[in-house]
This record gives structure tokens, sequence and C-alpha cells, in this order.
């Protein structure tokens, strides 16, 4: 009886100890103590905490349209204000000896895609942020001169049947006629181009050639004077200089 009483003693001793390691081994909560492991209930998340995520996941797109909220709303808000003067047309500008091509309607209104190319530049989040910071001060520095010193374009007396002269019709329609100087269109493109410059070199000789042949359509078409094209090239390298104060490479 007493042999029946320890091996049933001994036989309970090591079921509880098998009971014991199964709980153990399967325990996750990093405790080695820990026999059990209960599942804990989710933390509560502030809605700001779940912006502020939301946030750095998609903070380039962000970024990105803000800036063309920014450039829609100063651009044509500087439109709608009455001119405080009557707009000027520069009879001494160079851009009257420049003969009028319509087929440089192509790279001019390739304009309107060149800073999208930007989203796919592999820089850091600070980094993006000073070619933001660069594209904002380009755009409120403009729309200042597009207030002060309204300017007629320079448009050509006939622009002449075919697709290309619909396409020049078409944009000289939809732009704003006094928003010339300085050239946003020259400043925006050589800004895309710093950009490449500094974080995709190997892209800086065709898209410095691109910004180019833009800043050559502006006159072609044009749209703008010789001063607004030396304006906005100005405009692009201080605010170049202003977003990367060190940088020399520009």
């Amino acid at each position: 009886a007493a042999a029946r009483s320890t091996g049933a003693g001994t036989l309970a001793q090591l079921s509880w100890a098998r009971i014991q390691f199964f709980f153990w081994s399967r325990s996750t909560a990093g405790d080695k103590n820990t026999l059990f492991h209960f599942a804990a209930r989710p933390r509560y998340t502030p809605p700001m905490d779940l912006l502020k995520k939301w946030f750095a996941r998609h903070e380039r797109i962000v970024i990105f349209l803000g800036a063309l909220v920014l450039f829609l709303v100063v651009y044509f808000g500087a439109a709608a204000l009455p001119p405080w003067r009557t707009p000027w047309t520069l009879g001494w500008d160079p851009v009257w000896l420049v003969p009028f091509i319509p087929g440089f309607i192509v790279p001019y209104m390739s304009a309107y895609v060149m800073p999208f190319i930007v989203l796919a530049v592999p820089v850091d989040r600070a980094a993006f942020r000073r070619v933001a910071r660069a594209y904002a001060a380009a755009i409120l520095v403009a729309v200042a001169g597009f207030i002060l010193l309204p300017l007629l374009p320079p448009h050509p007396s006939v622009i002449g049947p075919g697709s290309l002269g619909d396409l020049v019709r078409f944009q000289y329609a939809i732009d704003v006629p006094r928003n010339l100087f300085p050239s946003l269109h020259v400043a925006l493109s050589f800004l895309n181009a710093f950009a490449f410059a500094r974080f995709l070199p190997r892209w800086r000789a065709p898209v410095f050639f691109w910004a180019m042949l833009i800043t050559a359509s502006t006159l072609f078409v044009r749209q703008h004077y010789v001063v607004d094209v030396i304006g906005g090239i100005a405009l692009a390298l201080a605010s170049w200089r202003f977003a990367f104060p060190r940088d020399r490479r520009a």
C-alpha cells in the first residue's frame, strides 16, 4: 500500500511538472518566472498620434500637394486682384527679335509635368522639406513680383493654323496674362534641375537640358520677356540658396 501511494505521488508530481513546462514554454511575455501569458488589451491611441503616424508615412505626398495648393491659390489669387496700375508692354525687350515658333509649345507645357519627377528623387525627409521650402519661397516671391510689376505678354498678332497653333491658343486662354515677372516657368524648372544635380548627379545633364529647353520655349512662344527669364533664373538661385545655404553645387 505504501509503495502504491509513493508511486501515485511521484506520477502526480511528474504530471504537474509537465503542465508547468507546457505553459512556461508557450509564454511569450519575456519573463522567465511567468507560467501563463494572457494577450494584453490593445492600447488606446489618441487621434493626433494616429494622424502623426499617417503623415509620417505619406509626408512627401502631403508636402508636394501642399506646395501645389500654395501655387494655385497665390498664382490665381494674384490674378484676381485688380492691378494697381495699367499693365506695361515692354517694347524695348529683346523678345521682339525672337521669332515665334509654335512647336515650342510642347516643351513649354512639359513644365507642368516636370515638378512631379521630384517625387522620385531619393532624399530623406529633411532634404525633401528643404526642396519644398525652395519651391514655396520662389512661389511667394514671384507672386509679389506679379502684383508689383503687372505686364502684358508679348503675344504675336498671328498664331497660325494647325494643332500646335491650337495648343498655343489654349495656353494663352488658360494662363494669367499679368503674371510674367519673374517667370515661374523658368524658376521652378531650374529648381528641379538643382534638386537633381544635388541628389541624382547622373541625371544632371538631361534635366538641365530640359530646364533650358523650357526656358527657351517661354521666349519662342512669346509667353515671357527676356527680363522675365533673367528674373526667373535669379529667383531659382536665390530660393535654392535660401533652402540650402551651404550648397555650392548648384
